[in-house]
């Protein structure tokens, strides 16, 4: 008896360890704007049209007891003529209960033909304001070489990271013409989604 009692009081400490990461992380947050570029890795010209979503998401649960849920904040914009992107400030926003940031944002960037980028920040913070290790950086991204089942898994990767944001939906969708013979249910789910009326353009 006396042991299960023991083992009852470590899984009782080791839950509200993990819930109090998330009970004392702040009640409120700021996010930083985001500035950056975006280049050819090859030539080191600026790409033009790269989508870029930035991803608050949240995590529930406490450090390395749960996982991400949904997103705080989400935003997508494109790169412009120079590869300069900028996505605006945000906040105050409430945190729900038992979630936090941890290394958000996370940065989701595509272009059609080229590789995608994926990136974060290097250490979780626990702070109001928000900020991303990407800010005023330069980020190269490689024209795609591989096979259509690589593509494949490419662009259903990018679909799965980018939020369902409709400018990335589109950036996708524009490979439809290469390889929707080889994999037809996924072309025909992100023309749904783009249908329906939250993501249509105005």
């Amino acid at each position: 008896m006396k042991r299960w009692t023991i083992a009852g009081l470590v899984i009782l400490v080791l839950v509200l360890i993990g819930f109090s990461t998330c009970v004392w992380a702040p009640p409120v947050y700021w996010g930083e704007a985001i500035h950056g570029r975006v280049v050819d890795a090859d030539t080191g010209e600026p790409l033009e049209g790269v989508v870029v979503v930035a991803d608050w998401k949240l995590l529930a649960g406490g450090y390395g007891h749960g996982g991400h849920l949904n997103s705080l904040v989400v935003q997508e914009t494109v790169t412009d003529k120079n590869g300069e992107f900028a996505l605006p400030e945000w906040g105050p926003k409430m945190r729900p209960s038992f979630t936090m940031l941890d290394k958000a944002p996370w940065l989701i960037l595509f272009k059609s033909s080229y590789e995608h980028g994926a990136l974060w920040n290097a250490q979780s913070s626990n702070g109001f304001v928000r900020r991303s290790d990407w800010d005023a950086q330069t980020v190269k991204l490689r024209r795609f070489s591989g096979t259509a089942q690589k593509r494949l898994e490419i662009l259903n990767l990018v679909l799965s990271l980018s939020a369902l944001q409709p400018l990335a939906l589109h950036e996708v969708l524009r490979e439809k013409s290469l390889y929707y013979r080889l994999d037809p249910a996924l072309f025909d789910h992100i023309e749904r989604l783009l249908n329906e009326p939250e993501r249509r353009e105005p």
